[in-house]
């Protein structure tokens, strides 16, 4: 969901030059197959006409990035240092 909350703080900024991954390092986030998402300009693009926010208020961000084709799925990594937040402004 941070990821997701992120994009909502966002969304009527310009993303071009800003990157934005959450994820674990163990390539998983509980009961799905994602590890995390990632937000950068193309989620944007991607997600068409979905409302980020109201995904957001379900707890739905891994329907909500998987439509819009931003799910982090590197696959079981076999150790869990912790998770990361990176952000890459260019």
């Amino acid at each position: 969901e941070m990821a997701l909350a992120f994009l909502c703080a966002l969304k009527d900024h310009n993303l071009e030059r800003i990157t934005f991954l959450a994820a674990g390092t163990d390539g998983e986030d509980g009961p799905t197959d994602a590890a995390g998402a990632f937000v950068d300009s193309n989620t944007l693009k991607q997600s068409g006409t979905m409302n980020a926010s109201e995904y957001l208020a379900r707890h739905d961000a891994y329907h909500y990035f998987k439509n819009a084709g931003s799910l982090f799925q590197p696959g079981p990594t076999g150790t869990n240092v912790m998770d990361l937040r990176v952000l890459i402004v260019e």
